[in-house]
């Protein structure tokens, strides 16, 4: 089922509800979500176990290094 509605929308892959949960812990943690809440919301009794679920972009990490880099906050005042 999941996989027609993924043709309709033409994705190149293939969609499952496991698919779905990766994207949204995924999403979460790069719109700032708490690890630790995140953690609680999958329902997961370790956080190494979180962690296999959030797949952070390369752009995401460098957007973040760029915003809390201390070099950064030293050279903007």
């Amino acid at each position: 089922m999941f996989d027609n509605y993924a043709k309709k929308a033409k994705f190149d892959r293939s969609v499952s509800p496991h698919v779905l949960r990766h994207n949204f812990a995924t999403m979460a943690a790069e719109n700032g979500m708490s690890v630790f809440h995140l953690q609680k919301l999958l329902g997961h009794a370790e956080i190494a176990t979180t962690r296999k679920y959030v797949q952070l972009s390369a752009e995401s990490v460098a957007e973040q290094h760029a915003r809390f880099s201390p070099l950064t906050n030293l050279l903007k005042k």
